[in-house]
């Protein structure tokens, strides 16, 4: 099966494009904000303009020349982000990350606002005292006269999201992942050894880094697996299902290795702005692991992605203008999560909560103030916050039918997108020709 866009790819590719996620640093001063120099990125803006005139000049295939335009622009636009961060162009800065990430949507952040009510002052979660009461206030002034739509209402009925599991869980592939992690408790050396023979048969290796937080990411031009945490962590068997088998191989890793085996490459990489997507089908797939609905939405998950798009909008102005400011922010944020962690019997030693509150605090803040964000008022890194939105548009994208599990594990791209799904079409018939 011969590629048919390999000369476009292997172009785009020799070029080198900026990842802001991995470009914009996320402990930076006011003289450092990013890895990349001016010089480095000017190179770069030069050769993408001459790679769009040739595309716009030779490819004569309508589709491909949609494609691999939209990601000639969507460098173009990483780059200005990059510059921007680096000449200190706050009003550039936030255009460029708007355009790559969207804004913040009032309506669900007022939803989320609701929902972080219902979790973290509800009668039934905690016993009233004054901090459940401030809290209760504080949401109550966000939201004003208005009723949230609540985030259950966002998605699929309880009905449709046991079909979608259903679904999800008889792919073969996913099968494999999901049966291998057995139940119980598991420790970080243990979690290294069984991702190590997941992803091993798919070309794939793991490290581990010790940090405060565990998550994971994966880095495909390495072909690895990253998991960071403590040593010391130990983490319940549906946590490690939900994130690394179901989001970070299920999704992210299965994703590059079926589109190897694609005839268009650039699904390899990516199509334009496909993070939106991709980001919300590990988080919904991530979600397969709960039999309920109900169950999901009261998971740590959905708390940690509610609470990045609140915050989120706190900083852009949603919440007034005192919280456009990184320290305020910063202790509201905190004391959201103590709140969160005092309603969990295992965790009532209060000087380790404090720990916990503050570690998870750091984290959340570095990933949403990367580049101008912390010298900067009113500017965040958006990247995080397209979890939320993009999970629902997902699962209201496989509600419709619009697309099934097996096609969207057919490379990188964003399945609530017209123009990719169409890419993904052409690139399926031609793979049967």
């Amino acid at each position: 099966m011969a590629a048919l866009d390999t000369k476009w790819f292997e172009a785009l590719r020799q070029i080198h494009g900026p990842r802001p996620v991995q470009a914009l640093l996320p402990r930076v001063d006011r003289y450092r904000q990013t890895s990349w120099s001016l010089e480095r990125l000017e190179t770069v803006a030069t050769q993408l303009h001459a790679l769009e005139e040739r595309l716009a000049a030779e490819e004569n295939n309508r589709l491909l020349q949609q494609i691999y335009a939209a990601v000639i622009r969507e460098q173009l636009i990483k780059t200005e982000l990059l510059q921007a961060a680096l000449q200190g162009e706050g009003e550039r800065f936030r255009q460029a990350n708007q355009k790559l990430y969207g804004t913040i949507n009032a309506d669900l952040w007022r939803t989320c606002v609701s929902y972080l009510d219902d979790r973290l002052c509800s009668d039934s979660l905690q016993k009233e005292t004054s901090q459940s009461d401030e809290l209760h206030q504080h949401f109550t002034n966000l939201v004003g006269l208005a009723h949230p739509v609540p985030l259950v209402e966002r998605l699929p009925s309880q009905e449709v999201f046991k079909e979608l599991r259903q679904e999800y869980l008889r792919l073969p592939e996913v099968a494999r992942l999901d049966g291998a992690i057995p139940h119980g408790l598991h420790t970080v050396a243990e979690i290294v050894v069984m991702c190590r023979e997941l992803v091993a048969p798919l070309g794939y290796k793991v490290v581990w880094r010790d940090a405060a937080v565990f998550r994971m990411r994966v880095a495909h031009n390495r072909r690895l697996v990253i998991i960071l945490g403590p040593a010391s962590a130990k983490l319940k068997s549906l946590r490690v299902k939900g994130l690394l088998c179901h989001h970070e191989i299920g999704i992210h890793v299965l994703r590059r290795v079926t589109a190897e085996k694609s005839p268009i490459l650039l699904l390899q990489s990516g199509l334009d702005l496909f993070e939106r997507g991709e980001e919300g089908l590990g988080v919904t797939a991530e979600l397969m692991v709960h039999s309920h609905l109900n169950s999901a939405l009261a998971s740590r998950r959905v708390f940690a992605l509610v609470l990045r798009y609140y915050i989120s909008g706190l900083i852009a102005g949603q919440g007034g203008a005192a919280y456009k400011d990184t320290q305020v922010t910063t202790a509201h944020l905190e004391s959201l999560f103590l709140a969160w962690l005092s309603m969990s019997p295992k965790r009532s030693d209060a000087d380790q909560n404090a720990l916990i509150a503050r570690q998870q605090t750091a984290v959340m803040m570095a990933s949403l103030l990367r580049g101008m964000g912390h010298n900067t008022q009113g500017i965040y890194f958006g990247r995080p916050a397209v979890y939320l939105p993009s999970m629902i548009s997902v699962m209201a994208t496989l509600s419709r039918k619009e697309m099934t599990w097996p096609a969207l594990l057919y490379g990188h791209f964003d399945p609530n997108r017209t123009l990719h799904q169409e890419a993904v079409a052409y690139a399926q018939a031609h793979l049967l020709e």
